[in-house]
């Protein structure tokens, strides 16, 4: 330690069952892909990402790494077997994509969009976003995080100074 990256590494996601970290990086646009075994990078390593990889979450029973690209206001979703993007990729967000996180009971994926101050949510078996989405969410949302026992969702609100709570199924 430590590896080498690509340039302004930003976000990291680990997929334990294929011992597999995947490394956003945000000033040269690319995913660093690493086997956790070696620490060594796979081959064809770092991989295109859209403009401005802010976040990541990753959804391991599928297989799927999603990506939001802060300069491009779009979420984009990767086979992480080949690292190709799945068809119909990208997705529209709202502005500034800056965080998302995947409920894995719901099959719901949530990216917060700090500068329209909204919550984009996506159905990821049909990667179709929900009626009435994107929802408002307070000043400059910048961190989610979802309960799926209590089907919550948890806004941070960087610019109004407060968190807001959503319920997960309406």
């Amino acid at each position: 330690s430590p590896f080498a990256s690509g340039r302004s590494p930003i976000a990291a996601v680990v997929n334990p069952l294929a011992n597999r970290l995947y490394i956003a990086n945000y000033g040269d646009n690319t995913i660093s892909v690493y086997d956790t075994s070696s620490m060594t990078q796979i081959s064809g390593s770092p991989f295109p990402a859209g403009n401005g990889p802010r976040a990541m979450a990753l959804d391991i029973l599928r297989n799927l790494l999603y990506i939001v690209n802060l300069t491009e206001n779009n979420l984009r979703v990767y086979d992480t077997n080949t690292m190709l993007e799945i068809s119909d990729s990208p997705f529209t967000t709202g502005s500034g994509p800056t965080a998302l996180v995947l409920d894995y009971v719901t099959k719901r994926l949530y990216i917060a969009n700090n500068i329209s101050n909204s919550v984009t949510v996506y159905d990821t078996l049909t990667m179709t976003q929900l009626s009435g989405s994107p929802f408002t969410a307070g000043t400059r949302p910048s961190g989610l995080a979802v309960d799926p026992v209590a089907r919550r969702l948890y806004i941070a609100n960087s610019g109004s100074n407060n968190m807001a709570v959503y319920d997960t199924l309406t």
